[in-house]
C-alpha cells in the first residue's frame, strides 16, 4: 500500500503544482493587465496635462496652477483680466484705424489734385485741338514731343488714380470688416 500512497501523494503534489501554475498564470495576466491600465492612465493624464497647459496659455495664464488659482479666486478676476486685455486691443485697433484714416485722407487729397490737373490738361488739349493750326514743321515737331510728354504724364496720373482708388477700396473693406 505504500507505493499507492506515494503515488497518491505524487499525484496530489502534481495537482498542487498544476494549480499553482494556473494561479501564477492568472496572477501574471492580472499583473500585465494592471500594468497596461497604469501605462494607459499615465498616457491619458499626460495628454490632459498638455491640453490644460495649452488652454491656460490661450487664456493668458502662465500655467495650469495660475489658471486654477484664478478660477479658485473667482471668475470675476478672470473676466477683469480678459476685459483689460480686450480694452487694450480695442485701443490699439482704434489707433491703427486713425492712422489708416489719415493715410486715406492724404491719398484722397492727392487723388483730387491729380484729377484737377488731369481736367486742366484735358481742357488744354481740347482748346489746342479746337484752335486752327498751320502745319509748320518747326512748330509741329516740338508739339509732338510735348504731346508725347503729356500722354506719359496723363498715363502716370491715370495709373496713380487707379492705384489710389484700389488702395481706398482695400482700406474701406478692411474698415468694414473691422466693424
Amino acid at each position: 500500500m505504500e507505493p499507492t500512497l506515494s503515488h497518491d501523494s505524487l499525484m496530489m503534489h502534481k495537482l498542487r503544482a498544476d494549480r499553482y501554475k494556473k494561479d501564477l498564470e492568472i496572477g501574471q495576466r492580472k499583473y500585465d493587465h494592471l500594468d497596461w491600465a497604469n501605462k494607459e492612465t499615465s498616457r491619458k493624464l499626460y495628454e490632459v496635462n498638455q491640453i490644460g497647459r495649452q488652454l491656460a496659455g490661450l487664456l493668458g495664464f502662465e500655467g495650469i496652477t495660475e489658471a486654477y488659482a484664478s478660477i479658485s479666486r473667482g471668475m470675476h478676476d478672470c473676466d477683469q483680466t480678459r476685459a483689460n486685455k480686450q480694452s487694450h486691443r480695442i485701443q490699439t485697433l482704434e489707433k491703427q484705424l486713425a492712422e489708416q484714416r489719415e493715410v486715406d485722407s492724404s491719398l484722397q487729397r492727392e487723388l483730387e489734385g491729380a484729377m484737377e490737373e488731369n481736367e486742366d490738361l484735358r481742357a488744354r488739349l481740347r482748346l489746342a485741338a479746337s484752335e486752327p493750326t498751320h502745319p509748320d514743321n518747326s512748330v509741329i515737331s516740338p508739339l509732338h514731343s510735348a504731346l508725347a510728354d503729356l500722354r506719359e504724364r496723363y498715363d502716370a496720373l491715370l495709373k496713380a488714380k487707379e492705384d489710389a482708388a484700389t488702395a481706398y477700396k482695400k482700406d474701406y473693406r478692411q474698415w468694414r470688416e473691422f466693424k
